[in-house]
């Protein structure tokens, strides 16, 4: 069952040779029965040098590879009403391999590897669907320590550049009629992401992270409207309800019920000041949402 499973998979991945499909669905089938051992003892002998042939091939790519899984995974957002794109980065660390070629830096640039951004497909009740989109890059090693000269360069120019990516990819991987929520961190708290086109079924969710001025709707101000911080915002908006959630055990604590109050409200954010031509420059309509724990534990 594992093994069909895997070939349904490896059925899409776009390879010179339909044979090596056969031979990714055997390589994945390894890895996913002995998920807790290298590499080779997963797949033993055969499957290291046929994932060596195929991976080193030229015409082999992360999204060619990994194309039949993200089809497999639409088919299965297929069946719910609505599903959850999460985005996020992380690092494959390759310091102890310093004979390795094509790294870059990670962190302050001591460590030397690879970056990963995935987009996770899962339900509101949180299981998994699968992958919708990834890609990997070396970091260039004449970047860091420039951030200084982060204004003067385009989003496109920036890593910031990797949730437009994300998002391009989740909308090119799921069909138009699919409901998605595409949800990331405080890093995604661009604006050239807020204003990024998508279809009318796609929507933003993205924790903030700067204090930018929003303008909010206010009949008691002049001119009907107020400006103010968006954190400021948040935590002054009406409150909308209540909400309970299991917060999941932790070292020393364990698990337990929290009561959130929720609060929201509509608002725009304008385009920054400082924008380079050409950049996004039309003022963004969202919902401003708040959850704060009610009597929480000293």
């Amino acid at each position: 069952m594992e093994s069909e499973w895997a070939r349904a998979e490896m059925k899409g991945a776009q390879v010179w040779d339909r044979r090596c499909r056969t031979s990714l669905g055997r390589i994945v089938a390894s890895l996913t029965e002995r998920p807790g051992v290298a590499f080779s003892a997963a797949c033993g002998p055969a499957g290291r040098q046929a994932a060596h042939r195929i991976f080193e091939h030229p015409t082999s790519s992360v999204t060619g590879l990994l194309q039949g899984h993200f089809q497999q995974t639409a088919a299965r957002c297929g069946e719910h009403a609505l599903v959850l794109a999460v985005q996020d980065s992380t690092e494959f660390d390759y310091t102890t391999h310093p004979a390795t070629q094509g790294l870059g830096p990670l962190g302050q640039g001591h460590r030397q590897g690879l970056m990963a951004h995935s987009v996770l497909a899962v339900t509101p009740a949180g299981l998994p669907l699968g992958l919708l989109h990834q890609a990997i890059w070396a970091r260039d090693p004449e970047q860091p320590g420039k951030k200084h000269q982060r204004r003067q360069r385009r989003t496109e120019e920036k890593e910031s550049q990797k949730w437009l990516v994300g998002l391009a990819g989740v909308e090119a991987t799921l069909p138009a009629e699919q409901a998605v929520l595409v949800v990331a961190d405080r890093e995604a708290d661009v604006f050239a992401y807020l204003a990024a086109v998508r279809r009318p079924h796609t929507e933003l969710l993205v924790r903030a992270c700067q204090p930018r001025t929003v303008t909010v709707t206010r009949p008691s101000a002049v001119g009907g409207e107020e400006r103010g911080s968006l954190l400021v915002v948040a935590r002054t908006a009406p409150v909308v309800g209540t909400l309970r959630v299991t917060v999941p055990r932790q070292p020393g604590q364990p698990e337990r019920e929290a009561t959130l109050q929720v609060r929201a409200t509509a608002a725009h954010v304008p385009p920054p000041r400082h924008r380079l031509a050409g950049s996004p420059a039309t003022p963004q309509a969202v919902s401003v949402i708040c959850a704060t724990e009610l009597a929480p534990p000293t």
